[in-house]
């Protein structure tokens, strides 16, 4: 028994002893963190965005074209937008001649123009009366004419119901019963277009009506006016014509800005990377619709563990070397730190854990040519120490 026992503790011995040496050969033996850092090259890259929204009507670049500050890059169709404009010129040199009317007074040409004015405008609102006088007598025969056809279909539903129950009864013929019934469809069809045709009289009298009042409105305006013309103008028509002319500028300036937004700029010097759009599609107003890079602008983001964290400080050069050519050095200063950890697991309690952290820091590199953006560099922190 006691043998058994002292056996069992000799094997437990034995296995404590082969994990603490492999313990402690490992912790002696722990192989140091490699110092080489890898990060890719990144290019300075940012979008060209639609200031209003429209159709592209014309892509002014190509995908490697080199652009300059302020550029167009891309056209909207700005028909409607132009129309605008021209409206708010026109209005202006209206604005700026009533100015003049209102210091220097009408002459009799101009008077008798407005006058013959509202003397048309009076003869449209005749006709436009008389129109719809006409259209209401119209419309009453075309009420006589419905209730009259509607007559003719109730009597159509009549004969085609009487003719149905003498054929379900044996007495009447089915081609009899079906030539009916085409006529009650026929029947029905005529009162619909008619109800149909009565109800369209009135909307196209309720719309000469709308244009009477709307005549109304420009015979009176066009009356006051006449009084200004015959009579001169008075301090406080003065000023009114004044605040016309300034919000007339006003309406100039702002039409000018929004057909200005119908041709997209480029607001930063590059080389385009992406087209977006195609002639005749739809952009919404804020939607990317170009992609640049700045050629000479490169960065480099590589990710330092704790330790070697401390090495680093902003301002700070950095030395880079391309993987595929060595020979190639870039250079660069440290831009940015991060402040948290890449990674944090849940619990740090050991050593290794704290290892595990790493640090993205961005390095601001000079211009290489022939360097392109995703190449693969490597910097040792060795050597900053």
């Amino acid at each position: 028994m006691i043998k058994k026992i002292l056996q069992k503790l000799m094997i437990l011995l034995v296995l404590g002893g082969a994990i603490g040496g492999f313990y402690y050969y490992s912790i002696n033996t722990r192989a140091e963190d490699n110092t080489l850092y890898y990060g890719e090259v990144e290019l300075n890259t940012y979008d060209v965005y639609a200031t209003t929204a429209g159709i592209v009507k014309d892509i002014l670049v190509k995908v490697g074209d080199q652009v300059q500050l302020d550029q167009p890059v891309v056209v909207l169709d700005n028909e409607f937008a132009q129309i605008q404009y021209n409206r708010s010129l026109v209005a202006q040199t209206v604005a700026n001649e009533q100015i003049v009317k209102a210091d220097t007074g009408a002459g009799e040409e101009a008077i008798n123009m407005q006058s013959y004015n509202i003397t048309q405008l009076e003869s449209q609102k005749e006709s436009l009366q008389a129109s719809i006088s006409g259209s209401w007598q119209v419309h009453k025969q075309s009420q006589l004419s419905s209730a009259s056809l509607k007559s003719a279909y109730d009597l159509q539903v009549t004969t085609y119901n009487d003719l149905l129950a003498l054929y379900e009864a044996g007495i009447e013929t089915k081609n009899n019963v079906d030539q009916t019934a085409l006529v009650m469809t026929n029947s029905k069809n005529t009162y619909d277009s008619s109800v149909l045709a009565t109800s369209k009289i009135v909307s196209d009298i309720r719309s000469m009506e709308s244009q009477v009042a709307a005549i109304e409105a420009q015979i009176a305006s066009a009356g006051e006016g006449l009084k200004q013309l015959s009579g001169g103008y008075e301090d406080v028509d003065k000023n009114i014509v004044e605040l016309g002319k300034d919000q007339a500028e006003l309406e100039v300036a702002s039409t000018q800005y929004q057909l200005e937004q119908y041709n997209i700029k480029a607001y930063n010097e590059g080389v385009i990377d992406s087209i977006y759009y195609e002639d005749g599609e739809f952009v919404n107003m804020g939607s990317p619709v170009i992609s640049l890079h700045d050629p000479e602008v490169m960065t480099v983001i590589i990710y330092v563990s704790e330790k070697d964290l401390m090495k680093v400080e902003f301002g700070q050069m950095m030395d880079f070397h391309l993987v595929v050519d060595p020979t190639v050095v870039l250079s660069g200063s440290v831009t940015d730190i991060a402040h948290e950890a890449m990674f944090t697991p849940v619990n740090i309690v050991t050593e290794e854990d704290r290892e595990r952290l790493v640090f993205a820091v961005e390095v601001g590199l000079e211009f290489h040519q022939g360097v392109k953006s995703g190449m693969l560099l490597v910097t040792d922190i060795s050597e900053l120490e």
